[in-house]
């Protein structure tokens, strides 16, 4: 069947382009993968490793946030003979000749493979076999057309190498910062323009560590949405796909109120935090005093904020193992309770359980974190464990037989 789509032309390098819409009901039907163009075993496993999985939570995105938006999907349209038309402007003053709108046309011969865009594609596809009204749905849609040739293909081939190559994820704090479903990240924004210390005055924004020249940063803003998560997935126990979904504004208060009563509680339980909140010290103060590391405080590495979040989480479910509801507000005073266990813990990285384990050999090891968070929580006897097996795991990870496990608090 022939296709007359209504599109803008444009030029980049060597390509000329054409922008328009399609139906969801028209991507499903008319275009293909492009490992199908490819045809071959290998190339088609490379380019589904994860299309499955991916997928899989898009469609669901499709079905269930009614303010859906996809980015627009590039179509490589293989024969055809297209044919642009140009619309004549002559009855719009404010559009000259130069403005490239018109319609192309394909004469029924033609094949679609998307280039950039596979797992949208895929998503588009299962989620109009689930629920039909998403068929009248539209996305924008850039078409390239290459002549089914070898020269063609290799023309294809290329650019299909090029937008993948170069496409760049989105990092973990641009997620934080841009995510209006999951109500952990959008907790952890209310607490950065509410709480001066976790401000961006005091945050690494993109990074999940700091630099040496960040001296007065408190934390990144990676570790502080880590740690929240930690805490509030012990308060809350969310259902699957919780997180997905926008929840109702009720819950986004709750959530908020409960992290950010923590805060408070932690400001009021560490006066080292409050002296970097008042700027009275900076936060290197405390990461290395006098310029010894081992000195230095757990919470003002993003390591050790993380692995105390860790430790909070394991504590709150030991107090509370029914969970918290999220229709009710929560109370504040919960969290000196929970504090007052915790700050037998020591803080200096120069002591154990962090000696040894997230802190060896004066720098930070991210490796070590499982079993800084074992020793951790047995010192505080907190939770189930097998002190034989534990004491053989540490012993192992000091690389010392004759090694023991701290004294319990």
């Amino acid at each position: 069947m022939a296709d007359l789509i209504p599109v803008i032309k444009g030029k980049m390098g060597t390509h000329d382009y054409f922008v328009g819409t399609m139906t969801f009901q028209d991507l499903g039907a008319k275009v293909q993968f492009y490992h199908d163009l490819e045809n071959t075993k290998e190339l088609d496993r490379l380019l589904q490793r994860e299309l499955g999985k991916r997928s899989l939570e898009m469609t669901e995105y499709l079905l269930k946030q009614k303010e859906r938006f996809y980015g627009a999907i590039i179509i490589a349209a293989w024969g055809g003979n297209p044919n642009f038309i140009k619309v004549r402007m002559e009855d719009h003053p404010l559009l000259d000749d130069d403005f490239n709108f018109g319609l192309l046309k394909f004469d029924g011969r033609q094949q679609y493979f998307a280039l950039d865009g596979q797992h949208r594609l895929k998503s588009i596809k299962e989620a109009i076999e689930i629920d039909p009204k998403l068929r009248h749905d539209e996305v924008s849609v850039i078409f390239l057309p290459h002549q089914p040739t070898e020269e063609g293909s290799i023309k294809t081939r290329r650019l299909f190498h090029t937008l993948n190559r170069y496409a760049k994820p989105t990092t973990t704090g641009e997620n934080i910062a841009l995510d209006e479903d999951n109500v952990v990240s959008i907790a952890t924004r209310m607490l950065v323009k509410n709480h001066k210390l976790l401000s961006s005055k005091f945050l690494e924004l993109s990074k999940k560590n700091l630099s040496k020249s960040q001296t007065e940063c408190f934390t990144s803003l990676a570790s502080l949405n880590e740690f929240n998560s930690l805490v509030l997935e012990a308060l809350f126990c969310f259902e699957k796909d919780y997180l997905r979904f926008r929840p109702a504004a009720s819950h986004v208060d709750n959530v908020y109120s409960a992290i950010s009563s923590l805060w408070i509680a932690l400001l009021n339980h560490f006066k080292e935090l409050q002296d970097v909140e008042s700027e009275i010290r900076i936060a290197n103060d405390f990461r290395e005093p006098g310029g010894d590391p081992a000195k230095g405080h757990l919470l003002f590495r993003p390591l050790g904020l993380t692995v105390f979040g860790g430790v909070v989480a394991q504590a709150v479910a030991a107090e509370f193992p029914e969970h918290f509801s999220l229709d009710a507000e929560f109370e504040p005073k919960t969290w000196d309770k929970i504090l007052k266990r915790i700050k037998k813990l020591p803080t200096t990285l120069g002591e154990s359980p962090w000696k040894g384990t997230i802190f060896r050999n004066n720098k930070m090891d991210n490796g070590a974190k499982a079993i800084a968070l074992k020793v951790a929580l047995f010192m505080l006897n907190l939770g189930d464990y097998d002190k034989a097996a534990l004491l053989e795991e540490y012993k192992g990870h000091l690389d010392d037989p004759s090694a023991r496990l701290p004294q319990q608090l």
